[in-house]
């Protein structure tokens, strides 16, 4: 076997869920270990199974279930389109915002609604203000709908 690589940055139970979350530096601790090219291997197939020990077939420790997936890597620091389709030019995307009430968890929306006007009338497109789009929207008097609080997750 090689040696671990991965270490637990945190590791949770909600519901009979457990979620993991791991770190590995992109370079492997040896040659044996793989290294990512986050430029190329953004799609990694996986095989995984949940089971009471190492060995995938065993007729004394077999797995309860086995299967395979796929596992995308997203950059965490910078936007990245996980769309099916070409997405809309800068400035059309369209959706709303949704606010959850953390103490009733109810849920209430708001059409994005933000409409630039092109050159020669506004420069705000042209200039990519984030108000723009619906992708870049970090914030404003749309997200100050009434009733809402908007805070940090850690507020």
């Amino acid at each position: 076997l090689l040696a671990p690589s991965l270490s637990i940055v945190s590791q949770t139970v909600e519901s009979g869920v457990r979620t993991l979350v791991l770190r590995r530096p992109l370079i492997g601790a040896s040659a044996q270990h793989f290294s990512f090219d986050p430029k190329h291997d953004v799609q990694l197939d996986l095989i995984v199974a949940v089971g009471s020990g190492p060995t995938v077939v065993s007729p004394h420790f077999p797995h309860a279930r086995k299967g395979g997936t796929t596992l995308w890597l997203l950059p965490h620091t910078a936007a990245a389109c996980i769309c099916a389709v070409k997405p809309p030019p800068f400035g059309q995307a369209r959706g709303k915002l949704v606010y959850k009430d953390p103490l009733t968890n109810s849920s209430t929306s708001v059409g994005f609604n933000n409409v630039c006007a092109k050159q020669p009338r506004m420069d705000t497109l042209a200039q990519h203000n984030p108000t723009c789009d619906l992708r870049t929207y970090a914030g404003g008097q749309l997200a100050c709908y009434h009733g809402w609080s908007l805070l940090d997750a850690d507020q």
